[in-house]
């Protein structure tokens, strides 16, 4: 694919501004992917139940959390929201989140250990907050 590099000049107040703006070949567009009925049914159905399936895993933490005496509401929509005293949490329905913080290694993160994260430590940032949830589960296991 080829670029080519356009020359915008500007002059203003006596000084010549040059701008830079690329300019790309349109693609071809790929042709259309036409699915039958029974596989749109079948692939509606299995995701069907893998929602269902991480709502019951979501459902066990958060009854667990409650038991533990923290104070949230949970709602779903087309993610999870979670509201605590001062704070609202958006998660997306994932299985797991790539987590990344300035000058540290990126982390893979499930859906229910950002919920629990983010309910046990709502002030701290959740690279922080899930870090140290991980801490606390490790000693306990030991």
């Amino acid at each position: 694919m080829k670029t080519a590099v356009l020359l915008n000049l500007d002059f203003r107040k006596g000084f010549c501004y040059i701008k830079r703006m690329s300019q790309e070949q349109p693609k071809k567009q790929p042709a259309p992917e036409y699915v039958s009925i029974k596989q749109a049914e079948e692939t509606e159905k299995q995701r069907q139940e893998t929602l269902g399936k991480m709502r019951q895993r979501i459902s066990k933490v958060a009854e667990k959390l409650k038991n533990e005496g923290y104070k949230f509401e949970m709602e779903e929509t087309d993610e999870y929201l979670i509201k605590t005293e001062d704070r609202t949490t958006h998660l997306l329905k994932l299985d797991s989140f790539p987590l990344e913080s300035k000058d540290k290694l990126r982390i893979s993160v499930s859906l229910e250990e950002m919920i629990e994260a983010s309910i046990r430590n709502p002030k701290e940032n959740s690279y922080a907050a899930v870090l140290e949830l991980r801490k606390q589960k490790n000693e306990s296991n030991n």
